[in-house]
């Protein structure tokens, strides 16, 4: 019997990912910055529900962008999809990801508002 633990945090306002199992193998351990590998993100999602990060009437828009850009890589065209998309919802994924978006729209003064959507 494997004994798994996956998980996400936030390290001095970088997003880390980690991976740890204890079996019959010996101990595995393997983590990263940035997104988590997509079945990692998935195993999240399962365990603690599908979150939201959400602008409001009073969100500056180009901040999210801006935002949103630099740290999801977002092209131009996806950039212009969201600005028109918006107010809404800015992003979907992990609870993690979501608390790491979130701190870095509130640091440029940019209120957003999050919720899971399970």
């Amino acid at each position: 019997m494997e004994d798994v633990n996956i998980g996400q945090t936030i390290i001095n306002g970088n997003l880390r990912w980690h991976r740890s199992s204890i079996g019959e193998a010996g101990v595995f351990e393997e983590d990263g910055i940035g997104m988590p590998p997509e079945w990692i993100r998935d195993h999240l999602i399962e365990k603690e529900g599908r979150w939201e990060l959400i602008a409001t009437d009073s969100t500056d828009k180009i901040i999210v962008v801006r935002i949103m850009r630099s740290e999801m890589a977002l092209d131009m065209a996806h950039a212009a999809k969201l600005f028109k998309s918006l107010p809404g919802v800015i992003y979907t994924g992990t609870k993690v990801e979501v608390d790491w978006l979130r701190a870095k729209l509130h640091k440029l003064d940019c209120p957003v508002e999050t919720r899971c959507s399970k």
